[in-house]
Formats: structure tokens, C-alpha cells, sequence
């Protein structure tokens, strides 16, 4: 129990942090959508099935990163803050629905993957 509580733990604390960094959030949060996007074009011109699951790894972690930005972001601006009164005029309900769309594709993909 001890080993489980330690590495449930770390795995929560390691999310926490990447999501602090420092950086500008939407800068950040624009950086992830724009690799993201790049690794899901490129995932049909893969052949070997390792490359697709790494590619599959490399398009969650993207993901869980932007959804962590914009959960901080809510957590600043309050969640019934709307665009126009956000400091950072973002809309955040359109960009966690973006996130889930392109969670969506990453599983399809993954689907794909898997019957293969």
C-alpha cells in the first residue's frame, strides 16, 4: 500500500508541475496545440507500430498538458469568468472542447492502432 500511495503520489505531483513552468500560459498553451496538431498530421505516414504508439504517447501528453494550463487558468480567473472578462480573453470552455476533439482524434487514432 505504502509503494502504491508513494507512486500515485509522484505521478500527480510530476502532472502538477509540468503544468507550472513559468511561462506564459497561452504562449505555452499555443506551442502544445501547434505540436499537437504536427504529430497528428504526421501519424498516417507512420508504418511501424511502435512509431504509432509513440506518436499516441507524444499526442496525450500534449493534451493532459493543455487541459492542466487551462484548469490553472480557470482556477485564476474564476470558472464563470467569460472571454471578455478574462485578462488573457480566452474563451475556456471552446478551448477544452477543442481538447477533447483532438483527444477524440488521438483515440481514433489509437483504435486504428490497436486493429491493426
Amino acid at each position: 500500500m505504502g509503494k502504491l500511495t508513494v507512486t500515485l503520489t509522484f505521478l500527480l505531483f510530476s502532472a502538477f508541475a509540468s503544468a507550472h513552468s513559468g511561462a506564459d500560459p497561452l504562449k505555452e498553451l499555443n506551442k502544445n496545440k501547434n505540436r499537437l496538431s504536427s504529430v497528428q498530421s504526421e501519424f498516417e505516414q507512420l508504418n511501424k507500430q511502435s512509431e504509432q504508439f509513440e506518436s499516441l504517447e507524444k499526442q496525450a501528453r500534449y493534451l493532459q498538458k493543455n487541459i492542466l494550463i487551462l484548469r490553472r487558468l480557470m482556477v485564476k480567473d474564476y470558472p464563470h469568468v467569460t472571454a471578455s472578462m478574462s485578462k488573457y480573453k480566452l474563451d475556456y470552455m471552446d478551448e477544452i472542447d477543442n481538447g477533447l476533439e483532438g483527444f477524440k482524434q488521438t483515440l481514433d487514432q489509437m483504435k486504428t492502432v490497436i486493429e491493426n
